[in-house]
């Protein structure tokens, strides 16, 4: 019944100020969004809440730059932003999505990828971004990593 007074309340007032008929709709839907907001909160305007889950910013493949295969043995993936750097190690053969860093901070990153008999492998500018309000867009890395 509430909301039956405010919508007939508002369309007197769009009468007391001369509003088209379109007009008095746009502050009507407004108003009821508004309400909506003081009423219900987040939920009742759909707005979802982030969820825990993270998504890696950076996947990198790590391979041998001759045979094509996965680098076995122990590595590292470093990717740093300005002051801040993610540092992952791994051990045996990486998982085949890849070494996974800097989880759900977008940002532009030089990433670099060491192992043991390898030389140092780098990439600079690596732009990650955000995918919607919540995560980032995951971008995909593959090492040749040369002996």
């Amino acid at each position: 019944m509430a909301t039956a007074y405010v919508t007939s309340d508002l369309r007197a007032t769009c009468r007391v100020f001369s509003l088209t008929r379109r007009e008095c709709r746009v502050v009507m839907h407004g108003a009821g969004l508004i309400l909506l907001a003081l009423l219900g909160g987040c939920d009742a305007l759909r707005i979802s809440p982030c969820t825990d889950i993270s998504i890696p910013g950076i996947r990198v493949s790590v391979i041998d730059s001759v045979t094509g295969a996965a680098v076995a043995g122990e590595g590292r993936v470093i990717a740093s932003d300005g002051a801040y750097s993610d540092t992952v190690s791994f051990t045996g053969t990486p998982s085949v999505l890849g070494v996974a860093v800097v989880e759900d901070r977008p940002g532009v990153y030089a990433v670099q990828v060491t192992a043991a008999g390898y030389a140092l492998w780098e990439r600079r500018n690596v732009l990650v971004s955000r995918a919607d309000r919540c995560h980032v867009q995951s971008v995909s890395l593959t090492a040749r990593l040369a002996r």
